[in-house]
């Protein structure tokens, strides 16, 4: 061998040396960012796996490209490029299976397994759901709880390294049954500067003698891993480098009956195909002081979990049990069978300008009578938003659910029928939560001012919402919507044999409302009349909306014994 074949030899292997190097580094770095920041999991069955994948074989590609136009074209420059066309057919061939395992593994092809992906009975009235007015009634609900419990930052020492999270979710303690949530680091510099986080908050959310008070609860010691904290403290990373190959929901706070703050977080997996078919049959429980795990099969998790699914993945599946009933293509076009949950309107409800604090939430949370917290959300058929079916009760604990059947309002009208009642106070009803009252479905509901404060409670009949009451307790409100049922059959007995009703026809020229024992009068005249006509609110819940100046109404109605002063028993609107 000579001494320029020698040389060229050196420089060839300082050259494959050096582009080794500048591979490894490139690729441990991409692996670095993608175990340490976005936490992909190492699972065949994870999508974002794959695309980890996909992306290392493009940046392979780019590479060997580059170092093939660094060359001149000799049989080393032919080896880097065959190895740059592997890994570019490589690249395409993982595109395509990503796309084959994501499109066959999709509802399109499976949509009778989608609706499956969830067990849904028939619920009784009599069994699982309870009277009005009990202890187990929840009456504060999300917005309230944030409203009340922001307030007690405060009480935190050193609260300003901390802010309160919006979660709110209800537990159950020793029979009582609260709003709970925990506080976050208020970014990087406070919490290196606080170290743990020292409590939480409650607020008291049944129908009790402490309803609505607010506390901070200290930790006997402090909060350590959190989904706000940093670096290998931030919840998602521990639990990813515990076990790296696990995909996880959402993590979920709880307290033990010792006053020490867990998380909770279901391990996901995927029943069709491999991306298809999200299901969660096992929790890991991490101590929120210690960060050591424990994994547990769902129906053996210690008894003070209250939230093992989160909402999201809770309707998701009970809106695809009675989307895709009937296939694919039946969801979308046919739409026979079809149904909604009141859940999926939450973000295109028409209750855009209403009090911040009660928009059109979708559900709520209830307790049933074996003292159990349920998730409730209506169901509404797909071409009808302004009706209900029935609504479905389902348990964040065990995803156990139940369908009751019951056809009537929706909750934004039985919100509207709520409003009309006070609309000269604009006070603002909460997203219904469903109770009994007797034997029968009702809406419960609380009417806010635009501080968030409660100011009075209000009850709606589900099969008639121009049945509602309210008063500023919830016992008033109950006698009101009793006696109103009563009322209004005997007004009809009276109408039908005693007092001679007449039909009118005109356009509105003015109107005026009042309020008088709690319910909304309004007070209006119509063009060419000198009569003045009174309408109660229980006529039409749409009167708040439509009866105005120019408003053509079709009327039923009877003399007073006042001149001029004219009863309304119903009215129409043209």
């Amino acid at each position: 061998m000579g001494k320029n074949d020698t040389r060229k030899l050196n420089f060839d292997m300082k050259k494959l040396i050096w582009r080794t190097v500048i591979v490894l580094a490139i690729t441990g770095l991409y692996l670095f960012i993608t175990q340490y920041f976005m936490l992909i999991s190492i699972n065949l069955k994870s999508l974002e796996f794959w695309v980890m994948v996909m992306v290392l074989l493009g940046i392979w590609s780019i590479i060997f490209k580059v170092y093939s136009l660094c060359d001149e074209w000799n049989d080393d420059a032919h080896v880097i490029h065959i190895v740059y066309k592997v890994f570019i057919w490589a690249t395409v061939a993982c595109i395509a299976f990503i796309a084959v395992m994501a499109i066959g593994g999709s509802a399109i092809f499976h949509a009778n397994e989608y609706a499956d992906l969830i067990t849904i009975e028939d619920g009784s009235i009599e069994e699982d759901i309870p009277e009005v007015l009990n202890d187990r009634l929840i009456i504060v609900d999300q917005k309230t709880a944030q409203k009340l419990g922001d307030r007690q930052l405060a009480y935190v020492p050193n609260s300003s390294y901390y802010d309160v999270d919006n979660e709110y979710n209800l537990v159950r303690m020793n029979d009582v049954y609260y709003r709970v949530s925990p506080l976050n680091f208020g970014g990087l510099t406070k919490a290196g500067k606080a170290g743990s986080i020292p409590a939480y908050v409650k607020v008291e959310a049944g129908n009790t003698e402490n309803m609505q008070e607010a506390n901070v609860v200290l930790f006997d010691e402090g909060m350590v891993y959190s989904p706000s904290a940093f670096w290998n403290k931030d919840l998602a990373r521990h639990l990813h480098f515990t076990y790296p190959t696990y995909m996880f929901g959402k993590s979920i706070f709880e307290v033990s009956d010792d006053n020490v703050p867990y998380w909770v977080t279901p391990v996901e997996t995927h029943t069709i195909w491999l991306f298809g078919g999200t299901v969660e049959n096992t929790v890991v429980v991490t101590n929120a002081v210690t960060g050591e795990c424990k994994e547990y099969a769902v129906s053996e998790a210690p008894e003070w979990i209250d939230h093992i699914y989160s909402v999201n993945y809770l309707m998701n599946r009970v809106g695809m049990h009675y989307k895709y009933q009937d296939g694919f293509f039946n969801a979308y076009f046919g739409k026979t069978g079809v149904y909604a949950t009141s859940f999926a309107y939450r973000d295109n409800s028409e209750k855009k300008d209403d009090n911040e604090y009660t928009p059109f939430e979708g559900y709520n949370s209830v307790v049933a009578k074996n003292g159990e917290i349920y998730y409730y959300v209506g169901i509404t058929p797909s071409n009808n938003a302004e009706s209900n079916i029935g609504f479905v009760l389902v348990s964040p604990r065990t995803a156990e659910a139940k369908f009751y059947s019951v056809t009537g309002a929706e909750e934004s009208s039985a919100q509207h029928a709520a409003e009309g009642l006070v609309q000269n106070l604009r006070y603002s009803a909460s997203f219904p939560t469903i109770v009994q009252v007797n034997g029968k479905f009702a809406y419960f509901m609380l009417l806010k001012d635009n501080a968030g404060l409660i100011q009075r409670y209000a009850i709606c009949n589900v099969e008639n919402y121009a049945k509602v009451a309210e008063a500023e307790t919830i016992e008033k409100a109950i006698a009101k919507y009793t006696g109103q049922e009563v009322s209004s059959k005997d007004e009809t007995e009276v109408e039908s044999n005693e007092i001679e009703t007449r039909s009118v026809n005109g356009k509105v020229s003015r109107v005026e409302s009042a309020e008088k024992d709690g319910n909304t009068y309004y007070f209006f005249t119509l063009e060419s009349d000198e009569n003045v006509y009174v309408s109660s609110i229980g006529n039409s819940s749409l009167q708040p909306m439509k009866l105005a100046n120019g408003a053509n109404v079709a009327i039923t109605c009877y003399d007073s014994t006042e001149e001029g002063i004219v009863i309304v028993t119903g009215i129409q609107f043209r």
